[in-house]
């Protein structure tokens, strides 16, 4: 039992399941299955046990919907479920995505001088993303990029320019990039801001798990 758990005695929320699923897990299992890994990693580490099963599997439900909508999970069949790995999100559906990926260096480098925002590149494309960004870089380049984030849509320009267009205006365009005129000083983070922003801008309200940009 772990004395510095903080969840020690207490029961399982939803809100308490999806920060469990989210720091340890990145693969797919059937909601009962997380379910009954999660109670059991909770229970072992001092939490209360939760009796009522079918109350568990709701909470569990309900914590991967949230993990969704922040893009670190998707229902890939049934009732089965996929984590992304950690700094990867996936959100929205279509044909087409927009797209943001930077060189670890680069963030490595941002956070070391206590910067939040380094040189990220936001494009579109109808393809599959990392075979877009393969053919991009072909196999010349010394470093490997890290796909943060994926924004599925069937309108995959028209929301690359919107996006584009509201990071100049913030004067995040790097137009001294080397590598093309799509790169942006940026994070994920505040590109789904802007994704949310323009989605209730269009729909009049805000995003939710069952909606996209289109």
């Amino acid at each position: 039992m772990n004395d510095t758990y903080k969840y020690k005695g207490r029961i399982l929320l939803p809100s308490v399941i999806a920060e469990i699923i989210e720091r340890m897990y990145s693969n797919e299992k059937s909601i009962k299955d997380f379910a009954e890994i999660v109670h059991g990693n909770h229970v072992e580490r001092g939490g209360k046990p939760t009796t009522n099963r079918s109350l568990l599997y709701t909470y569990t439900k309900l914590a991967l919907n949230k993990l969704k909508e922040r893009g670190r999970a998707v229902k890939i069949r049934s009732d089965y479920w996929h984590i992304y790995e950690k700094n990867v999100r996936v959100l929205g559906e279509g044909e087409g995505a927009v797209y943001l990926y930077y060189f670890p260096s680069e963030r490595g480098y941002a956070e070391s001088e206590g910067k939040t925002v380094w040189a990220c590149k936001i494009g579109q494309t109808t393809q599959p993303v990392q075979k877009r960004v393969k053919e991009q870089l072909g196999t010349a380049n010394s470093e490997t990029p890290h796909i943060a984030l994926t924004l599925n849509t069937d309108a995959p320009e028209a929301l690359e320019k919107q996006i584009h267009g509201i990071l100049k205006v913030l004067g995040r365009h790097k137009r001294d990039a080397p590598k093309g005129t799509e790169w942006f000083v940026t994070n994920a983070d505040e590109v789904i801001t802007i994704y949310d922003f323009l989605f209730e801008f269009r729909w009049g309200s805000r995003r939710t798990d069952f909606e996209t940009f289109e």
